[in-house]
């Protein structure tokens, strides 16, 4: 075994086996400890949207999605936040154009969904105490090419910790469809 698979074994890290949405067309960061299925009860605690705060999108312009995270539950949501790559890390988004070829990622997204070292991200344990909730703004202008008109669906995926327990589900939010006209 390589040393750098031992070292994703002894902190936990390893890549999720289960999808729950079409594949992205990057390899995602791997998660910081042992994934599971989310249960009926974790998602009916957790409240994951995503929306655009303008609606009239033309190619080369900035495409800022809203992203909220709320503790639906009575009971608090514990989540890792990862630093030195910002909320991009945290909230992964997949980005598919409807009918047509998919756009590629920026040199950052490159950057960004590579494979990481382990040891390159700090990660810190957050609460989310019941009816809280994080709000974040991420361009995805900054992590894909988007260089033809069109429709683009989109949906980010996020990973939150089952109970207190050092286990993960990945959630996602609603699927957004974008309508990006011609400059």
């Amino acid at each position: 075994m390589n040393r750098k698979r031992l070292r994703q074994l002894l902190t936990g890290g390893f890549l999720c086996a289960v999808t729950f949405c079409a594949v992205p067309s990057f390899a995602e960061p791997t998660p910081l400890l042992p994934v599971t299925r989310p249960t009926e009860k974790d998602l009916k605690g957790i409240s994951f949207s995503v929306s655009v705060w303008d609606s009239a999108l033309k190619v080369g312009d900035p495409i800022h999605l809203k992203i909220v995270l709320k503790n639906t539950s009575n009971h608090p949501l514990f989540f890792l936040d990862r630093h030195n790559g910002g909320d991009e890390i945290n909230y992964l988004i997949s980005l598919e154009r409807v009918g047509g070829k998919s756009p590629r990622l920026t040199e950052h997204g490159l950057t960004l969904y590579s494979p990481p070292d382990v040891e390159r991200f700090e990660a810190i344990h957050r609460q989310l105490n019941p009816g809280e909730s994080v709000e974040i703004t991420l361009d995805v202008s900054h992590i894909y090419r988007i260089k033809e008109a069109g429709e683009y669906r989109v949906q980010v995926k996020r990973y939150v910790a089952q109970g207190k327990k050092d286990l993960l589900i990945p959630i996602l939010s609603n699927k957004l469809t974008l309508k990006i006209q011609a400059d």
